[in-house]
């Protein structure tokens, strides 16, 4: 929470991280916090890969980490706005090996709620060596979801609002409407706040039990394009589930 983080900023290996868009950064960060923002970082594919909007290779992912100043033992804190870039950052952190991760709970609106003050003044890290082992299990494609669909010790979690599982409406990149079949449609906006807060565990670990989401069995997260499947992930991965994995390529 936001008294914590203030207690603990500037403590060695406590590294900030502003994953909003750079433009609202400049506009008041908290202080020491570096911008990371995870849509304009170049961890994913473009709009025009063969394949959109994929994760690109380890050694990429662990250079820009790199280069923003992390390694993988430190300690690292992510906050934002809403939620959404804190929790995909974050997802990407845990595939690439980062071994301590937090999220803000409440984001930068829970630390002014807590009457702390922000800065102006940009941060910077010094580059260093990312050094994460990447955990290859946590991202699945196409071919294993379909493998999947239908087992009993597995479910689906599709992310997206109801109207795309319906298939009213479509991402403009995909090439038709719908959704994966056998899966569950738990909408990212039922698991947080609109200020990125968190909602009770006790009541996130109902709302997925009454729709056959439990802890014993393997979670594959999906949504349009892999946002909202990395916050899903992560949210699981924070209420104790052990297996869970984001469908990469999503819809």
């Amino acid at each position: 929470d936001a008294r914590w983080l203030h207690e603990n900023l500037g403590k060695k290996n406590v590294v900030v991280i502003d994953a909003r868009s750079r433009d609202a950064y400049d506009k008041g960060l908290i202080e020491g916090a570096i911008s990371l923002d995870p849509m304009t970082s170049g961890f994913r594919t473009g709009a025009d890969a063969a394949k959109p909007f994929v994760l690109v290779g380890h050694k990429d992912v662990a250079a820009i980490l790199g280069r923003a100043g992390l390694a993988a033992d430190d300690h690292v804190v992510v906050y934002d706005q809403s939620g959404v870039t804190a929790f995909t950052l974050l997802a990407v952190l845990q595939w690439a090996g980062a071994t301590n991760v937090s999220y803000l709970d409440g984001g930068i609106e829970g630390w002014h709620a807590a009457g702390f003050h922000t800065s102006t003044g940009p941060s910077n890290r010094e580059a260093r060596t990312f050094n994460g082992t990447v955990q290859p299990a946590l991202v699945v494609d196409s071919d294993t979801v379909a493998k999947l669909i239908g087992r009993p010790n597995a479910v689906v979690l599709d992310a997206r609002a109801i109207h795309r599982v319906l298939g009213e409406t479509r991402n403009e990149q995909a090439g038709r409407a719908g959704a994966i079949p056998g899966s569950v449609n738990l909408p990212l906006g039922a698991l947080i706040m609109d200020n990125g807060a968190l909602k009770p565990p006790a009541e996130l670990l109902w709302m997925l039990r009454t729709r056959g989401i439990t802890p014993d069995k393997t979670i594959i997260t999906t949504c349009d394009t892999g946002i909202a499947a990395c916050c899903s992930f992560y949210i699981l991965r924070y209420l104790g589930f052990p297996d869970v994995r984001v469908h990469d390529e999503a819809w």
